[in-house]
């Protein structure tokens, strides 16, 4: 084969391959078309297999919850009422105890949150604790004996008068407000804790308090815990409070400032923890709103 003879099927063979190239793309354009798989819609996530998506209308309306479980103010009940409840919580409240508000200083054995093991194998708090599907099999730090145990099996020997719950704010960072199942799911956790609390200690009276707020700073840094998402979880906590036969603190309005962000002056530096002063904002706003029946 002559040299114009290669040049003449390397030019046909180039052809074909472009001819070939169109064709697939006009064919994935169809099955785009069809299919309404654009890069600019919003994707859904796949669903698990065996699972149903609930339906919206089954979740807690944002912003228009039933405030009935929320405590108003009330008189003073004092130092006593706070030294009858048990707090349960992420880092937000084993600050509680870091910060040495309540009775006992750092000593204090009313805070309850998650456990870990040192390289000697010995049980030490992890000093937090994170509202998820295994919310009700994990482990917390019990102060009074110094032992690994489930919450539920901590309130079988504590059987406190009063139990707050302070939970959500590591969790809303994998939801999407926009995600149906994933605001469900939030959700779910959150009743399957109070279920398995109020099977533990039927006598004990269950108190949700609301996610403290974060910084403006903080709200921005992108790490998916956002004043609008604590915002929307609070109205989702009220209304399960509402549905569970809880009660509500909207502890949390004390420490906003005017734009709904945590205050500066409750700041501890880092945007999210509690200065030892918000503790004890929150701690009035509670003794100032107590519980009824």
């Amino acid at each position: 084969m002559n040299k114009d003879s290669i040049i003449k099927v390397l030019i046909v063979v180039i052809i074909v391959l472009l001819l070939i190239n169109v064709l697939l793309l006009a064919a994935w354009g169809v099955v785009a078309l069809v299919t309404g798989n654009r890069d600019d819609a919003p994707s859904r996530p796949a669903q698990p297999s065996g699972e149903t998506q609930t339906d919206a209308e089954d979740l807690p309306v944002i912003g228009s919850p039933d405030a009935s479980a929320m405590l108003g103010e009330s008189a003073d009940r004092g130092q006593e009422y706070i030294d009858s409840i048990i707090f349960l919580g992420d880092s937000t409240t084993y600050h509680l105890k870091s910060r040495g508000v309540l009775t006992g200083g750092k000593d204090t054995k009313q805070v309850w949150s998650g456990s870990d093991v040192d390289e000697n194998g010995k049980v030490i708090p992890a000093g937090t604790l994170t509202l998820d599907g295994r919310i009700t099999s994990a482990h917390i730090y019990y102060p009074r004996t110094g032992e690994s145990l489930t919450i539920a099996q901590a309130l079988e020997k504590e059987k406190p008068a009063y139990l707050v719950i302070t939970l959500g704010v590591n969790g809303i960072s994998y939801v999407n407000l926009n995600d149906t199942k994933s605001v469900n799911n939030f959700i779910s956790c959150y009743k399957a804790l109070i279920n398995a609390a109020r099977k533990a200690s039927p006598d004990t009276k269950i108190i949700l308090q609301s996610i403290f707020p974060v910084t403006e700073a903080y709200s921005q840094n992108g790490n998916g815990i956002t004043n609008e998402k604590i915002d929307a979880a609070n109205t989702w906590i009220l209304q399960l409070a509402k549905d569970t036969g809880c009660k509500y603190l909207d502890s949390a309005s004390v420490l906003k400032n005017g734009s709904g962000a945590l205050s500066d002056i409750y700041d501890n530096g880092d945007g999210y923890h509690l200065t030892a002063d918000a503790y004890r904002a929150v701690l009035q706003y509670i003794r100032t709103h107590g519980y009824t029946d």
